[in-house]
């Protein structure tokens, strides 16, 4: 467990004459040589996130999420529908964050929007302002997706933050407001695949694959690494009992979170309306496309073997 302070500043939008974004991007390969659930204390630059929420009531801290892109992050569909659907991203004293550690500092990003996932899926994608100062120079960390298919039996590796307390106030104001000290538990767990779901499961109508792997309240909208260290899933439900070595994980595949439409807010002018992930931010594995209808059909490695909901008679 980590204590983490950062400062909540008004949002800076469009980047200035002279100033340097830097981009990386970050693998997390499986580590074979550890416990297969433990806590870590690596920050991954910001770019694991958690979500917490703020209304008249109260705090309330959805799960995680992660960066993969500047300003663009995913998450699990369920850990933020019923803040979409209470139509709270129109409503001015209602407001979500997204904060990561990158350093001893908590970065704080406030969600603008969500992407609705695909009819039954569990894959959202957020729309991030940043609240924290950018300054001349900032390094923007993100993980690097993957449209592959990992195999049964191969590993993978879930991430996720739990924070204490889980009602800390990330507050509104004018900037700088001084933020309350949050402790936040990095949980990493490793596991084989067991099994594949391309037609999905009861509670993932979408592709979806189960891991022996442990995921806790506060992962939920985590990520989940292949064997390349590239981000291949999200976590979004897990069944298991007292030992972290009973559970297992269900992910729901990226691939349909490369689909999405979306114009992110910063840096301003990098994705216009209309841009999407799978336009440079996703490596080939599978090959995403879509029906006229607007569903996406999956393509192994450009074979007419169609993966996912109905495809169309022709190829891509």
């Amino acid at each position: 467990m980590r204590d983490v302070v950062g400062h909540l500043f008004e949002p800076d939008l469009e980047p200035f004459v002279g100033q340097k974004i830097r981009m990386q991007g970050i693998r997390v390969p499986p580590d074979g040589h550890r416990p297969r659930t433990r806590l870590l204390l690596q920050d991954f630059g910001g770019a694991l996130l958690f979500l917490e929420s703020i209304t008249a009531a109260g705090a309330h801290v959805h799960g995680s999420a992660f960066l993969v892109a500047p300003g663009i992050a995913l998450t699990a569909w369920h850990t933020i529908k019923d803040w979409q659907d209470a139509g709270h991203f129109d409503e001015p004293n209602h407001c979500i964050f997204a904060g990561g550690m990158a350093g001893d500092q908590l970065r704080v990003w406030e969600v603008r929007s969500c992407s609705s996932p695909v009819v039954g899926g569990d894959v959202a994608l957020l729309v991030l302002a940043p609240r924290f100062p950018l300054g001349e120079a900032v390094t923007i960390c993100h993980f690097e997706l993957s449209a592959a298919l990992p195999a049964v039996a191969s590993e993978v590796t879930t991430l996720g933050m739990r924070l204490e307390p889980a009602d800390a106030v990330l507050p509104f104001g004018a900037a700088p407001a001084e933020l309350p000290t949050v402790s936040i538990t990095t949980i990493a767990s490793t596991g084989a695949i067991t099994d594949h779901y391309i037609g999905g499961i009861p509670r993932i109508k979408a592709p979806c694959f189960a891991a022996e792997a442990c995921s806790v309240g506060g992962m939920s909208g985590g990520p989940v690494f292949d064997e390349h260290g590239r981000v291949v899933g999200v976590v979004s439900e897990s069944i298991g009992g007292d030992d972290p070595d009973d559970y297992i994980s269900f992910v729901s595949l990226v691939w349909p979170g490369a689909m999405f439409e979306f114009e992110g807010v910063w840096p301003k002018g990098l994705f216009p309306a209309g841009s999407r992930l799978r336009e440079n931010w996703v490596a080939e594995g599978w090959r995403v496309g879509s029906t006229a209808s607007g569903e996406p059909y999956y393509i192994q490695h450009g074979s007419p073997e169609f993966i996912g909901p109905p495809a169309p008679a022709q190829g891509d």
